[in-house]
């Protein structure tokens, strides 16, 4: 989806923030794993692409031309006026594909409402595009003044008064994910990373620029030199996404503690992009400094012959080898080691956080494999989204594995199968509520099956609810009088207290 800016209808210029505002909060509640929102640095880079200001009032044809260069199957456009007290949203949405433009949606109320407004027009525009609903967000909605210095504060082009005006959100909202990973990506970029890290360091879990927060903290704590800090922050990166550059940088942290886990790190990057020499170069220092210079010496041969031009690479493969060959001799001057200590300490990080590249490839390759699903009758179908469900779960892929097993329940809704795996998904992360009403479901359509059993006797003796738990446990041996993880529950719940 490319969301752009409402236009001014014969307002103030002031009030043009309105049309940022409308198109930042849309953003926000369309993001979905299964959407795609174009991003403001994306949808500037297109602008410029073709030459535009921003601020330019776009011919339907501009608009067009924005679409096919950002990739959009749709496109949300429209504009705000404001008259006497009244401010109007109206937005519609155009259909890439067919083409169509669906019908103008409005939102009409005071100024002082503008938040709502936006909320409610985003929700006629996700029902008229068909969009799945986003989880509700844990936090609370921002006060409007915070809001409007934090809009303000992305649209302006000035420096200093972009940061004025973010740290101005900030202080009226403390909690606000949006102005503090703003500032922190400005004071990243200024490679001021000592004032960088309090900023991203607020952003939670939920937040959705939660993973390229972390991603820039691994870099900033990397510069600063606290090594296990920066390996923190890049594996919650890599625990969600498989990103090459984010296997790389946590290699990166690992090599410099002599950590033999930054082989696999690197690994894990060069099977993504077999291509990228710097993987390569990368293994290549951990095992210099590692003091195995065979190895070194075939890694590092390997990235020369991804890239003959790389100077650092080559004097590295050519100290690999006199160390093999004063090892062979016993005999090393000091400042030859002087030279090679600072050859070592070359680790190549990489800076740019590819996640809209990758998630941009993840859902193409999942359109061309459900177009290829499709063509398969029902029960196939959803068999198929299941086997890749319970891959991605046992891969640890759970946002993925989330999303199979939905669209498996969507086409068979009594699957015994894929709500264990459901409630398995619910229960890694923490979510015991929804684990628990998965896991009943599988033993209400898996009548044979006593995993669905066990697994709820499991979620209610961690609840503290023995009574149900023995029920569950007894249900599970009804079906596998055999079941020795049922026979073992059984026996602790038995010989422990009774409620």
């Amino acid at each position: 989806m490319l969301i752009l800016p409402l236009e001014n209808q014969g307002g103030s210029a002031l009030q043009d923030w309105i049309g940022e505002s409308v198109a930042e909060a849309l953003g926000e509640q369309f993001r979905h794993p299964e959407v795609y929102v174009v991003s403001r640095d994306e949808r500037f880079a297109a602008f410029e692409q073709l030459g535009l200001p921003p601020s330019l009032t776009l011919s339907r044809a501009t608009i067009i031309r924005l679409a096919e260069l950002t990739a959009a199957d749709i496109v949300v456009l429209g504009s705000f006026q404001i008259r006497g007290a009244t401010l109007t949203l109206s937005a519609q949405c155009l259909e890439m594909k067919r083409p169509r433009l669906s019908v103008a949606y409005q939102q009409s109320g005071p100024l002082a409402e503008l938040l709502g407004l936006q909320e409610q027009l985003g929700a006629a525009l996700r029902k008229e595009a068909h969009l799945p609903v986003s989880p509700a967000p844990s936090r609370p909605r921002l006060r409007l003044d915070a809001w409007e210095s934090y809009v303000r504060g992305l649209s302006t082009p000035d420096a200093a008064q972009r940061i004025r005006l973010l740290r101005e959100a900030a202080r009226l909202e403390p909690s606000a994910a949006g102005p503090a990973f703003a500032l922190g990506k400005i004071y990243f970029q200024r490679h001021d990373y000592a004032a960088a890290v309090p900023w991203l360091l607020r952003l939670k879990k939920d937040d959705s620029a939660y993973l390229e927060a972390s991603f820039l903290l691994g870099i900033a704590y990397l510069q600063l030199g606290d090594l296990e800090r920066a390996e923190y922050a890049f594996r919650a990166v890599t625990e969600t996404l498989p990103l090459n550059e984010a296997f790389n940088n946590l290699g990166v942290a690992q090599s410099l503690r002599r950590d033999k886990a930054a082989v696999e790190s690197f690994q894990r990057a060069a099977d993504g992009d077999p291509l990228d020499a710097d993987y390569s170069f990368n293994l290549g220092c951990y095992y210099f400094r590692a003091g195995d210079y065979v190895q070194a010496a075939r890694v590092l041969r390997e990235a020369l012959a991804k890239s003959p031009g790389d100077g650092q690479a080559r004097a590295m493969l050519a100290a690999s080898q006199d160390r093999l060959n004063q090892r062979l001799q016993n005999s090393r001057s000091r400042a030859a080691a002087e030279k090679d200590d600072s050859l070592a300490r070359l680790d190549r990080i990489k800076p740019n956080y590819e996640e809209p590249g990758f998630r941009q490839l993840r859902m193409a390759l999942e359109r061309l494999n459900e177009d290829k699903l499709q063509a398969l009758a029902g029960p196939e179908h959803a068999t198929a989204h299941l086997a890749q469900g319970r891959a991605a779960f046992e891969q640890g892929r759970d946002a993925e594995a989330l999303r199979e097993l939905q669209e498996t329940l969507r086409l068979e809704p009594q699957n015994a199968d894929a709500y264990l795996y459901l409630a398995r998904v619910h229960l890694r992360a923490g979510r015991t509520e929804e684990a628990k009403v998965a896991a009943g479901n599988a033993a209400s359509f898996g009548k044979k099956d006593p995993e669905a059993c066990l697994l709820l006797a499991r979620i209610y003796l961690e609840q503290g609810q023995r009574t149900a738990a023995l029920q569950a446990v007894r249900q599970a041996l009804e079906r596998d009088p055999q079941n020795a993880a049922a026979q073992a529950l059984l026996r602790d719940l038995e010989g422990g207290p009774r409620l």
